[in-house]
């Protein structure tokens, strides 16, 4: 959920951004954005596993700033909302 600018993440190994840019893209297929926006989703998901319910203190507590912006973020990753995810599974609870 930290807010990593990319001035930040360069420093820290010791590079540019330009240069991580290009060579994160390069090993990992994605950029360094698309992966810290899954990151910040795949812990959402976690958080909804372990049984948390509000799905607006999910979205805060993984690093987003709006409700929607985690909707739809979700929605384009998965294909679904994360409110039927989190009905899914508390279907498979009871």
């Amino acid at each position: 959920a930290n807010d990593w600018s990319l001035a930040k993440l360069a420093t820290e190994v010791q590079t540019t951004p330009f240069h991580l840019l290009r060579i994160f893209r390069q090993q990992v297929g994605i950029t360094v954005h698309q992966y810290q926006l899954r990151s910040r989703l795949l812990q959402a998901l976690a958080a909804m596993r372990e049984g948390q319910h509000n799905l607006t203190e999910i979205a805060l507590a993984a690093g987003f700033a709006q409700h929607s912006h985690f909707s739809s973020s979700f929605r384009a990753l998965f294909g679904f909302p994360p409110s039927a995810w989190y009905h899914r599974l508390a279907r498979k609870r009871f």
